[in-house]
């Protein structure tokens, strides 16, 4: 599929993310251990400092009603729209510095006065007349007390202040009507006194009209004083405490629970984070999956952990266990690779070093003997050797000898074993070009002369990458098989030995996984049946 194609296609999106979530859930389960501890440590970590070590907070809380008011729809609206700014204007009053100072001074607080604007919270509800105090602080009860203490203070101090724009208007008010009251008792005491004749009547007439007027200058400004004190009565703000603040039972934080469950959660995404990086920084072959996908290559089988047996093959010292067996299996998805092209020689090589080829190579060796072949297994690695130790054979008797004219007869390199129909060719000593000795003409003739003698020869060669030992080989026998090695061998490596051998017009037979333990086994059972040749 193209690029192109891959953007049109609806799919590509959905099987991205199938392929993200499979990457994370292979990535879970070979880490699962480390994840699961790592993401219970910051869960107990937090738990033990939110419930030992962190200081718990109260909050307690109280709702105020701004300026209720009744009247007609447009007198309501109107005063709605009032209340609500008074709403506002009060949430940033009740915080402000006398208030606090008064508040401080009222319970004793020993705290300063930022500290307690701190712990104070104010907010107008949207779109209601309503004011929401909460106070937090370490004590219920007294965080309690500052909120109702707070209201009660406010509305103290607003009251003073409302009175106080009327107070100078009803003084002289109140001044004015005690001096008319004056003139008023002091006209009816003189019109008492009076006695009705003809000479005193006009005075008597003068003084009642006086007093009329007095009593109508009185009721005037009497009223007067009466208007002026309802509109001091309304221009206070009428401010209800819808409901007083109580001591509050359970702290609001920490929060226990929540906090430990974010910590799991957390602890969790970064662990996967870092152990993504280093998976895809860490470059080891861990499964089937990782070096199929990589190389394009059949696993013909998978071979558990110690396959050998006081460094002896463990299918010649114990031919009736299970990795014995598993060894036999190998032998016959090799015949199965090959039914189309008769083998008569094989190399067993590896990307790099200490991944157990030459493990393999002995264990094949004797399997494939053991089925009634005539084997002869060349070491090839006239480099590192390791079959002469092995089998407990002579080593400087062996292959390098055969590439000298007339050094040694076949006879004396090929080496009997105690498995019949299984013969070895050491390594012989060590010559300073055993890559040439290997391209040269005279190990056609080597290969001719083992091929009489045997119905299969098989090649112990060094790795792949570091020399070029086995790519030249490979050129001169019917087939190759790769050995990796799981969490030790490279991806990259491994497709780049896949490459370079089929490059070289080799035929790469197929790829053994090494080295397994038996819960990696298990594991790759199912991909096993999906890639396997047999």
């Amino acid at each position: 599929m193209t690029p192109h194609d891959e953007q049109n296609n609806p799919n590509s999106e959905g099987l991205s993310f199938l392929e993200d979530l499979k990457h994370y859930t292979a990535i879970i389960k070979r880490w699962g251990g480390v994840i699961l501890l790592v993401t219970l440590l910051a869960g107990g970590i937090t738990f033990i400092i939110s419930r030992f070590f962190l200081t718990p907070i109260y909050q307690a809380s109280t709702t105020l009603l701004i300026n209720e008011v009744s009247g007609s729809v447009t007198t309501d609206y109107n005063a709605i729209l009032t209340s609500e700014r008074l709403t506002r204007t009060y949430s940033k009053l009740l915080t402000k510095r006398p208030i606090l100072e008064q508040v401080s001074k009222t319970l004793a607080l020993n705290m300063s006065l930022e500290e307690l604007g701190d712990c104070i919270s104010v907010q107008s509800v949207r779109d209601t007349q309503l004011i929401e105090l909460t106070v937090d602080h370490p004590d219920p009860v007294t965080a309690a007390n500052i909120a109702n203490a707070l209201v009660l203070e406010f509305a103290r101090q607003n009251r003073a202040i409302q009175s106080y724009r009327y107070g100078a208007s009803k003084q002289n008010i109140e001044s004015q009507l005690a001096e008319f009251d004056s003139q008023i008792n002091s006209i009816s005491q003189e019109l008492k006194q009076k006695t009705v004749t003809p000479g005193t009547q006009a005075e008597i007439n003068q003084l009642q009209s006086d007093l009329d007027q007095y009593r109508k200058n009185y009721s005037d400004l009497m009223q007067t004083y009466e208007q002026l004190r309802l509109a001091a009565a309304q221009s206070v703000s009428n401010m209800v405490q819808v409901e007083a603040a109580y001591p509050p039972v359970n702290p609001i934080r920490p929060r226990v629970l929540l906090n430990t469950i974010l910590a799991c959660v957390i602890g969790f995404i970064t662990i996967l984070g870092i152990v993504s990086i280093f998976e895809s920084v860490d470059d080891r072959v861990r499964s089937i999956e990782d070096i199929v996908d990589a190389t394009n290559t059949s696993v013909l089988q998978m071979i558990p952990r110690h396959a050998t047996v006081n460094n002896f093959p463990i299918t010649a010292a114990q031919p009736r266990s299970p990795t014995a067996e598993i060894f036999r299996s190998l032998r016959t998805n090799i015949q199965f690779a090959s039914v189309d092209k008769s083998l008569s020689s094989l190399i067993i090589t590896s990307p790099l070093p200490e991944e157990g080829k030459s493990t393999v190579a002995a264990n094949l060796a004797v399997v494939m003997a053991q089925s009634g072949r005539n084997v002869i297994l060349v070491d090839a690695d006239m480099r590192k050797p390791a079959m002469h130790n092995i089998f407990g054979l002579r080593g400087r008797s062996g292959l390098s000898r055969l590439f000298i004219p007339n050094e040694m007869s076949f006879d004396e390199v090929i080496q009997s074993t105690n498995i019949q129909n299984l013969w070895v060719v050491a390594a012989g000593a060590l010559p300073p070009n055993p890559s040439e000795l290997l391209g040269s003409d005279r190990l056609l003739w080597i290969l001719r002369e083992l091929n009489k003698r045997s119905d299969l020869i098989i090649f112990d060669t060094p790795p792949a990458i570091p020399v070029t030992d086995a790519l030249v080989l490979a050129q001169r026998v019917d087939a190759v098989l790769m050995v990796v090695r799981q969490n030790k061998s490279s991806i990259q490596a491994s497709r780049i030995t896949v490459n370079l051998l089929k490059r070289s017009g080799s035929r790469v037979l197929g790829i053994v996984l090494n080295d397994l333990e038996e819960k990696s086994i298990k594991k790759n059972s199912k991909y096993y049946k999906y890639y396997s040749v047999s």
